[in-house]
C-alpha cells in the first residue's frame, strides 16, 4: 500500500503540484502536508530549477531547506524512493530522515562531497555507497524493517546500467517511523551552481518502488523516436518533456541526452523494464 506518492500526471512531481499550463504551470509544495523548513524553492527549469521528472523539482541552497511529510503511521516496515541531485562544491549536507513521534531519527541519509558518497544510518548503526559523483542525478531506495532488524539502500544514477547497494543493521526492536523529511535538512556545505535538487518522491509501506525510465521523455512507457523528438523540442524550447528527459542525468537537457536516447534505442534498450 501506498503511504503517499508526489506525482500527478506530469504536472507534479517530488510533491510539488504544478498548475494548468494555461498558468504558467507554476510549482507548489502544497502536497507535502507538513510543510516546509525554510526556503526550499520549488520551480521548473525555466526558473533555474532542475528536474528529474515531469516539469517541477525542488531546490535546496542552504542547510534548513526541507519539506516534511506526515502521512506515515508508527509504521513497522518502510520505503521510500527519491532522486536527488548530488550538486555540493565542499561538506556534506543530510538530505533527507525518516523520524519517529519523538522526531527521533530513524534513517538518516546524507550525502558526503569530499568522500564521494552517501551514508545510510539506523538508530543502531551506518553504511554507505561511495565513487558518487557531483552534478549528477541519483536514486535512492530505502527498505526499512523493524522485524528485519536493517536498512537496504539502492542508488543508482549519473547513467549507470547497475545498482550499487549498502545494507545496514541497527534498526531497533520498537523503533518505528512517523514522518520524513526531504531537502537540506542539516549539514555544513557549500552547493555548486545548482545545488541540491530533489525529485519524484515516493513512499510504500511493503512493495518496491523501483526506479523512473530513464529517456523516458514523453513517459509512455517505452523509449524509441518519439522521445528522441521530445528531448530535442525541449532542447530547442519548443516544450518541456513531461518525463524522463535528462537521459545522462547530468542535470542537463541538451545534445548529449539525444545521443543517450539514441543509443539506447538503437542498442534494443527500448523496454523501460530492461534495467538500464
Amino acid at each position: 500500500m501506498n503511504i503517499k506518492t508526489f506525482a500527478l500526471a506530469g504536472f507534479a512531481v517530488a510533491g510539488f503540484v504544478a498548475a494548468d499550463a494555461a498558468m504558467a504551470q507554476a510549482c507548489s509544495i502544497a502536497a507535502w502536508n507538513g510543510g516546509p523548513t525554510g526556503t526550499p524553492a520549488a520551480g521548473r527549469p525555466a526558473d533555474g530549477v532542475a528536474r528529474y521528472s515531469g516539469q517541477c523539482g525542488l531546490r535546496a541552497t542552504a542547510t534548513a531547506q526541507y519539506v516534511t511529510d506526515t502521512t506515515p503511521a508508527a509504521e513497522p516496515t518502510f520505503r521510500a524512493r527519491f532522486y536527488v541531485y548530488t550538486g555540493l562544491a565542499t561538506g556534506s549536507a543530510v538530505v533527507y530522515e525518516a523520524l519517529n513521534a519523538s522526531n527521533a531519527a530513524m534513517i538518516r541519509v546524507t550525502y558526503d562531497r569530499g568522500a564521494g558518497q552517501f551514508v545510510f544510518a539506523t538508530t543502531g548503526s551506518n553504511g554507505n555507497v561511495g565513487s558518487i559523483t557531483a552534478d549528477r542525478w541519483y536514486s535512492i531506495e530505502l527498505n526499512w524493517s523493524r522485524s528485519a532488524g536493517n536498512l537496504v539502500a539502492t542508488v543508482r544514477g549519473a547513467g549507470a546500467t547497475t545498482d550499487s547497494t549498502a545494507t545496514v543493521t541497527g534498526v531497533g526492536g520498537t523503533d518505528q517511523i512517523d514522518a520524513a523529511r526531504l531537502g537540506w535538512v542539516s549539514g555544513t556545505a557549500t552547493t555548486n551552481t545548482r545545488a541540491l535538487v530533489f525529485d519524484a518522491y515516493d513512499s510504500r509501506r511493503a512493495s518496491a518502488i523501483g526506479r523512473l525510465c530513464r529517456g523516458d521523455a514523453n513517459n509512455d512507457g517505452t523509449r524509441n523516436s518519439g522521445d528522441q523528438i521530445v528531448v530535442r523540442n525541449e532542447v530547442f524550447g519548443t516544450t518541456v518533456a513531461s518525463g524522463q528527459p535528462d537521459a545522462n542525468e547530468d542535470g542537463n537537457i541538451n545534445s548529449g541526452d539525444q545521443i543517450t536516447v539514441r543509443n539506447l534505442v538503437f542498442n534494443a534498450q527500448n523496454a523501460c523494464t530492461s534495467g538500464v
